[in-house]
């Protein structure tokens, strides 16, 4: 354990004896122990109670008032160098470690997320603290808290540490700020994670039978070149080759081979303003971008929030076509940075909208939020 305590800040008036901290937790304060503000050091009367936010000095407060200032509380009360103290820390330090290895390579909690700590803890229960903890966790977000049987003892996962809640069985996994909820993939997803090639994930998707191409015009999409496509056709030529297919053997290139197939490719871009599921939207923006060949729409872009407002739930964008009358189709969708949330996109059949959602049902909507997003559907014409 480190000999000094300097998280936070404190104020105290001056002729005063109660200092107050802001984002502290002195549960490890003891009487005797030195406050350092200011460039004066006053001993420290009593340990502080719960909620361990203030303490009283041993004489009242000659310097200036402070608030919010920078401290250092010294460890060096004389009850601090005892041999029985010392083997007491000792003590505690191999129960700490002892933990700390059973617990490996995954936590057992009882929730994750609660920021107020219980009010009668069992002894070696653990918790992932919240976001916004109060009391005895002030300052130990995200943390881990075990109660000892007399204290909470706290310890900072890193990236990849996962931990199992007790009260949802759910499994989490901490991204390095943020505690993420793990959501297997889909059926559907799982059909796709064998495929070896694009190939054989097209044949999965039905990819060419969704747009009406047929399983010999899909063998000309993927020739690299005008030769490559003939000798497709030519392969054909013993059992004779139809009018249709007649069409594309004088065709010069991939590009007129595509035009007489019907596959030439439409693009274009549209920004349509994006609105909530919920709640009205301060300021918001998109930035889209659309291939549609034949019914076939591939649609990608960005969905901005710059101030939520009041609007929570799923995202929703206006498409540049109309969804046609089939099932609802989904794609991918994640939160611009690294360390972002997993988000789906969905189309609804005959609707001229998409809409955006996380992965474990929690509102999407956030300040200063982009998600990047990809899906393929079939317009309505």
């Amino acid at each position: 354990m480190a000999d000094y305590y300097a998280t936070g800040a404190v104020s105290v008036s001056n002729g005063g004896t109660t200092v107050t901290g802001s984002g502290v937790v002195w549960s490890t304060v003891q009487a005797g122990d030195t406050l350092e503000l200011a460039g004066q050091r006053v001993t420290i009367a009593a340990a502080p109670v719960s909620p361990y936010t203030s303490l009283t000095l041993a004489v009242a407060w000659t310097g200036t008032t402070q608030s919010g200032a920078p401290y250092v509380i010294r460890y060096d009360a004389p009850a601090r160098f005892t041999a029985g103290y010392l083997a007491t820390q000792v003590r505690e330090l191999v129960a700490k470690a002892a933990v700390i290895e059973a617990a490996r390579p995954s936590y057992g909690v009882v929730s994750v997320g609660s920021n107020t700590p219980p009010g009668s803890p069992v002894t070696n229960d653990m918790y992932v603290v919240g976001t916004s903890p109060t009391g005895a966790w002030s300052g130990q977000a995200n943390n881990l808290a075990q109660w000892t049987g007399s204290a909470w003892q706290f310890t900072a996962p890193t990236g990849g540490t996962t931990a199992v809640s007790e009260a949802t069985n759910g499994v989490y996994i901490f991204s390095g700020t943020a505690w993420n909820l793990y959501v297997a993939p889909s059926s559907f997803i799982a059909t796709l994670m064998d495929d070896a090639d694009a190939d054989a994930a097209r044949t999965t998707l039905g990819a060419f039978a969704a747009s009406g191409v047929s399983s010999f015009g899909a063998m000309l999409i993927d020739d690299a070149d005008a030769a490559t496509a003939r000798a497709t056709l030519g392969a054909f030529a013993a059992s004779g080759v139809s009018s249709f297919g007649a069409t594309l053997i004088d065709d010069a290139d991939a590009a007129a081979a595509r035009a007489t197939l019907g596959l030439t490719p439409t693009t274009g871009t549209s920004t349509p303003t994006p609105t909530a599921a919920s709640g009205t939207l301060t300021t918001a923006s998109s930035s889209l971008k659309y291939e549609k060949v034949g019914t076939r729409v591939r649609l990608t872009g960005t969905v901005t929030v710059t101030t939520a407002g009041t609007g929570v739930g799923e995202l929703l964008c206006t498409i540049p076509f109309t969804c046609g009358s089939n099932a609802a189709t989904s794609g991918n969708a994640r939160e611009v940075l690294i360390t972002g949330v997993g988000c789906v996109v969905t189309i609804l059949g005959g609707q001229s909208y998409l809409r955006i959602a996380r992965y474990d049902n929690a509102t999407v909507i956030a300040d200063s939020r982009t998600v990047l997003f990809e899906i393929t559907y079939d317009a309505a014409s």
